[in-house]
């Protein structure tokens, strides 16, 4: 979100979150997700 501000985007639309692996397989600092922010 910072640096969405400080490059002068906005956000346009709803996050979009994937989860590659589970809690329930891998240690806290394996966890690997991407987040998509639409911007404008």
């Amino acid at each position: 979100m910072k640096w969405v501000e400080e490059n002068n985007f906005e956000l346009d639309g709803d996050f979009i979150e994937y989860y590659y692996n589970s809690p329930d397989d891998v240690s806290e600092d394996d966890l690997l997700t991407e987040i998509i922010m639409p911007i404008k």
